[in-house]
């Protein structure tokens, strides 16, 4: 048996982190089943290979789609080429779990829904299984969208939608409700791996930086975030707390840290922070007695582990999310004054609040959990 994990990468520690969430599951799911990941710039060959995946061939392109081409090779071919090489085809695939996050909507241009419909009907073509686990999804506005979405939902075996305006998103376009579930973000069950570093036994403050806010941003707007970022700092410094600025996604957010850095050059108090690991950025996360975080996965790998998360947004996905944890008072705007901050300081270290984010948390665990167990039930090896 052969599954696919889709739409996760090493670069983005968000995606990294669904990747390992996954693998944890994959483990009690299917056991003896084999990993394959198709490659990808965010995804080299010995970060795979680390994993002993299985590698696909990547033969869906930015607008053209390959996979047909297979169907010339004879079958001892492919069968020696995944002996010798462990190379596989769109075709071998038994089930794919597609953890994409947010990956299909009008912000990410209509090829992203036209390939899913492709990529589900060649897997139910084949006796396989796709299943979309919890993302955001939407909107589509594009009557071709909604007809390839369709599509996508139907040859599908489980969708999940994230929160109940992605639900409604695939519902309005006509999507098959019997395939439709809600569940939340998974990462919430992978539990972090162990610091051994002396600045995690005090209480410090994280600031967790995000390219999205300021693309395609106006001029102001990029400059009310950067603005808004290092006023969070300035007020930590003022209470004496050390700062983390945490790179959560490579080159794409390192010139934001570095930049608000050295607004803090004479600071030592002051440091940008680059784990590799995930397991290990979400360690740094829940030691945290305050996270700011625009990353999505930033904010739930704080709030799952009750940790109190200044959130910043971008996408209807975060509104959601603290809306989840009952907390929609921590997202912010751009143009929030240190007022608004020093109110939310106060109430970092209230036992309520973090009571209430654990509790909240528990409940999100649970339905995660039996997100995973529908998930099994509804698989199996192809007949």
């Amino acid at each position: 048996m052969i599954v696919e994990i889709k739409g996760v990468q090493f670069v983005n520690k968000g995606a990294e982190l669904m990747l390992h969430a996954v693998l944890q599951q994959m483990k009690q799911l299917y056991p003896d089943a084999e990993l394959a990941l198709l490659p990808g710039p965010n995804s080299p060959y010995k970060k795979r290979a680390l994993l002993g995946a299985l590698q696909i061939a990547p033969l869906q392109f930015y607008r053209a789609d390959l996979n047909w081409l297979v169907a010339c090779l004879p079958s001892f071919v492919r069968r020696k080429l995944r002996q010798w090489f462990g190379i596989v085809f769109q075709c071998d695939i038994d089930v794919v779990l597609d953890a994409s996050g947010f990956a299909y909507g009008d912000r990410w241009g209509r090829f992203g829904v036209k390939f899913l419909a492709a990529n589900t009907r060649r897997v139910r073509q084949n006796q396989g299984h796709y299943v979309l686990l919890p993302q955001a999804f939407g909107p589509f506005t594009a009557s071709s969208d909604q007809a390839k979405l369709r599509q996508a939902v139907a040859n599908s075996t489980l969708v999940f939608a994230r929160d109940a305006e992605s639900f409604n998103y695939l519902k309005d376009a006509g999507c098959d409700e019997n395939k439709l579930r809600q569940a939340p973000d998974f990462t919430n069950l992978l539990h972090g791996s162990a610091l051994d570093d002396e600045r995690a036994k005090q209480f410090f403050a994280l600031l967790i930086p995000n390219y999205q806010m300021i693309k395609g941003k106006t001029a102001i707007e990029v400059q009310q975030y950067k603005q808004l970022m290092a006023r969070y700092v300035k007020l930590c410094r003022e209470k004496d707390w050390p700062v983390l600025i945490l790179n959560h996604e490579g080159d794409i957010d390192q010139a934001l840290c570095v930049e608000l850095k050295q607004q803090f050059q004479q600071d030592e108090m002051v440091s940008v922070l680059q784990p590799d690991d995930p397991l290990t950025v979400k360690a740094w996360i829940g030691h945290a007695g305050l996270v700011f975080s625009s990353r999505f996965h930033g904010c739930v790998s704080a709030l799952s582990q009750g940790v109190p998360c200044i959130g910043t947004s971008w996408s209807h996905k975060y509104q959601h999310l603290y809306a989840d944890y009952a907390c929609t008072e921590w997202l912010v705007g751009l143009d929030s004054s240190e007022e608004v901050l020093e109110k939310l300081f106060t109430q970092c270290s209230s036992d309520e609040l973090k009571n209430s984010l654990q509790q909240h948390s528990a409940k999100l665990q649970q339905l995660a959990a039996n997100m995973w167990l529908e998930v099994a039930d509804k698989t199996s090896v192809r007949a």
